[in-house]
């Protein structure tokens, strides 16, 4: 039996042709990020006839790992290639495109692999200037120079890792049948539990993203069409070239208009119902799709059909519910079952702490401290605590910007385009007066206590808002708030956190990104120690506190986890002091 190998097959796409392939009889291996993250795994681990399943854990950037992959297999569909448009950076679109493309290629052909079936885009085809009555065809190719001038960098990536693929097989591999399919926007049920971001376009409509309908038209085509299109290809031996997937254009305010008509009153009453004034001169995109239908046999459902069963998806409920914020039971309200978190200064005292908690509620934990050994010390406490894949390491000094870089490529080499929960705790404190602080001193509080939480949260914004329903929560201190004896410099870093809390909050709140700041008072850590040890300056501590003793770690963590669940979804903004009544207390 034919062995297939699909890349990116947790995704959106690579789930419905994984999916297909199984229900076929082919026997599949899968590449995935990370085989031990059920987010990535257990929505392909349950679908019938899984026991033909293998999934691999590969990355598109590292040849080695796409070398194992392919090894053993008969054909190769590429679908991994991520849709998101929060950069703009053309080296962080163009690479991964471009090399990942060549290393599947690469790679099959040193295991003499004579198929492959390659996902690209209509963004490889429409984009350029056409009259008004140009028909698209797989012929039309767009144009390089016109994408550039306007910056659309995402596309320019797509274009030019077609064009590799389609030179690397002229140059270096002739006798490989090469098919590359040309979808436009891909809509249609999910497998994967999180939001894929051509569906999000559609759930904007729902979370105010979109307040008013856009005028004009849309291209779409159903996601079981493009996933079968793949499949066919290789099967019909006859197909070479391109083929271009567009069941059809409809107007936005139709796809609304429609979902008004599908889903209940709780969900349709989120639609916007104005809509944006129609220019003169919009028309909608018309292709010749015939290539498809006559050599692949391949019938198009409607946009309709796609978007009502989109709509009727149990996934996509599940975010239309998250939206509403009904019909969550209890027991998911408090808890953090499938979410990944990151949390910062995470081996020591409070930020251990804060991990443990939100490991012990069911999420998969990344941990970023500068030390090596600290950080595999406590990925493997929490993985023998509640099992494998429930935390992973990054080693990075995010006081730097090669160590906060290091961890927005972790994050997207090993957790994705999504992040759920970000909580910046690294920090330290030099205690002295004014006067007797150097420069030096003054710039490494600023760079760890506040340039690393401020330029991290803003690098990682887009894996945030890529989860449709984010938190972050910065651990200050009541230093921020009021005059402690910490030293000018620590307060200045701390009260900087809590104006970024509100205004983040107020900036993000359309994002779906929750912000909050917690400030302890003194609570027993590594970085108290030597102050604490005093024991007059304790007791002064002590009784200037209405609960008369220091806080403990987990006093901390639990409010911080708290402001993460769904239990807190309307809390954004806010400082909250875990200080034993410290901040109340004036007499």
């Amino acid at each position: 039996m034919v062995l297939a190998l699909v890349t990116g097959g947790s995704g959106y796409l690579g789930a419905h042709v994984v999916a297909m392939l199984l229900e076929r009889g082919y026997n599949v291996r899968a590449t995935v990020r990370d085989v031990h993250n059920p987010i990535k795994t257990d929505h392909l681990r349950s679908l019938p006839n899984s026991d033909k399943l293998e999934l691999v854990q590969a990355n598109l950037l590292d040849e080695e790992s796409i070398a194992k992959a392919v090894s053993g297999c008969d054909v190769v569909f590429h679908t991994a290639s991520p849709f998101f448009h929060m950069t703009n950076d053309e080296h962080v679109l163009v690479e991964p495109a471009v090399q990942g493309t060549l290393a599947v290629l690469r790679a099959a052909k040193a295991n003499n692999i004579k198929e492959v079936i390659v996902t690209s885009s209509t963004a490889t085809v429409f984009a350029k200037d056409t009259p008004k009555d140009h028909v698209f065809t797989e012929e039309d190719w767009s144009d390089e120079a016109w994408l550039r001038e306007r910056k659309i960098m995402y596309r320019v990536s797509k274009l030019l890792a077609e064009r590799a693929a389609w030179k690397f097989v002229e140059e270096e591999c002739p006798d490989m049948r090469l098919v590359v399919m040309n979808p436009t926007l891909i809509i249609g049920p999910m497998y994967q539990p999180t939001m894929n971001t051509s569906n999000e376009f559609l759930l904007d409509m729902f979370n105010g993203r979109k307040p008013v309908i856009p005028s004009g038209f849309m291209t779409f085509v159903d996601v079981r069409d493009v996933a079968l299109a793949h499949i066919l290809a290789y099967e019909n031996k006859e197909a070479k070239g391109r083929f271009l997937l567009v069941a059809g254009t409809e107007r936005w305010s139709h796809l609304v208009r429609d979902a008004r008509h599908a889903l209940p009153p709780e969900f349709s009453r989120l639609l916007p119902e104005k809509v944006e004034p129609e220019s003169a001169d919009q028309r909608g995109i018309v292709a010749d799709c015939t290539k498809a239908k006559t050599v692949l046999g391949l019938e198009f459902k409607s946009p309709a059909e796609s978007t009502a069963d989109l709509y009727r998806c149990p996934r996509f409920q599940r975010h239309l519910r998250e939206i509403v914020g009904t019909h969550m039971p209890a027991a998911a309200r408090w808890s953090l079952s499938g979410k990944t978190a990151l949390v910062t200064g995470a081996t020591k005292g409070i930020g251990s702490s804060v991990a443990d908690e939100l490991a012990r509620l069911g999420c998969r934990v990344v941990i970023v401290a500068r030390t090596e050994s600290d950080v595999e010390a406590k990925v493997s406490q929490i993985i023998k605590e509640h099992g494998a894949g429930t935390a992973v390491g990054c080693t990075a000094d995010v006081s730097t910007s090669e160590g906060r870089e290091r961890v927005v490529a972790f994050v997207n080499q090993n957790i994705g385009q999504s992040l759920d929960i970000l909580i910046n705790n690294a920090g330290f404190n030099i205690r002295k007066p004014t006067t007797e602080y150097t420069e030096e001193e003054v710039s490494s509080i600023v760079n760890t206590n506040m340039m690393s939480f401020f330029h991290l949260t803003r690098r990682l914004h887009g894996h945030l808002k890529r989860s449709g329903s984010a938190s972050v929560v910065l651990v200050g201190s009541v230093a921020g708030h009021t005059g402690i004896r910490s030293g000018v410099p620590y307060a200045m870093t701390k009260a900087a956190m809590e104006q970024a809390t509100r205004n983040w909050a107020c900036e993000w709140a359309a994002d779906r990104i929750r912000v909050n700041c917690v400030a302890p008072w003194y609570i027993r850590t590594p970085l108290v120690e030597g102050v604490l040890s005093n024991k007059d300056y304790l007791d002064e501590v002590v009784s200037r506190t209405p609960m008369r003793r220091v806080g403990e770690v987990h006093e901390v963590a639990a409010p911080v986890v708290f402001l993460c669940m769904p239990a807190s979804s309307y809390i954004t903004g806010q400082t909250l002091s875990v200080d034993g009544g410290f901040c109340s207390y004036s007499f």
